[in-house]
């Protein structure tokens, strides 16, 4: 649910966090407030136990697995690259076992990476990286925390997502001005595959 920053308080109604904010005056919500609301409501549910479960035991073969096109990978990362400034701070969602992450943060100011996992956490951490990265322990609703960013990366992350609209619109919200949300997913709708394959093949 939405509410405009313009939209009247009315006390009676309790559908409406705005008058919590101030204290059922009835009086109009500051934006800055109402945005934090607003947040709240759409933030995504933590991450289901049985995807954190998937993930920590799939971790060490995830990371044992050699890059299937490595000419496709590298172009991936140049692009990346090339959208990236030395003063962004960066964001990234669902990162793994770092590999990109300890790639590109040479680019950029700061770059914040996270995953839900703490296996794949692990064995990121067990990687040279550089000074300017720091892995993370968060899932979509504690990630954005520290926000805004220059940039969110999400590489392959965003069909496992059970609620894309809400992460999207969270994205969207840390975000600097003319920030960048850099991805790349599979497209199952291009594949001829919906939403229920999608769901079905997910951890």
């Amino acid at each position: 649910m939405r509410y405009s920053a313009h939209q009247r308080c009315d006390p009676r109604r309790n559908d409406i966090p705005a008058c919590q904010a101030d204290g059922g005056s009835g009086q109009l919500a500051r934006p800055d407030r109402l945005a934090s609301l607003i947040l709240r409501l759409e933030r995504p549910a933590l991450a289901p136990p049985r995807h954190v479960k998937f993930w920590n035991r799939f971790a060490d073969r995830y990371a044992a697995r050699p890059i299937k096109d490595p000419a496709a990978y590298q172009a991936m990362l140049t692009e990346a690259a090339s959208r990236l400034s030395l003063s962004d701070r960066v964001l990234e969602i669902g990162c793994g076992t770092g590999s990109i992450a300890i790639r590109l943060a040479p680019h950029v100011a700061e770059w914040t990476a996270t995953d839900f996992s703490p296996e794949m956490l692990r064995i990121a951490r067990t990687k040279r990286a550089p000074e300017n990265l720091r892995f993370a322990l968060a899932d979509t609703d504690s990630a954005f925390d520290g926000g805004p960013f220059d940039s969110i990366c999400a590489f392959q992350v965003l069909h496992l997502m059970e609620d894309l609209p809400s992460v999207l619109s969270r994205i969207h919200a840390h975000l600097t001005p003319g920030g960048l949300l850099l991805t790349k997913t599979w497209c199952f709708a291009d594949m001829g595959l919906g939403r229920e394959h999608r769901h079905q093949n997910s951890p």
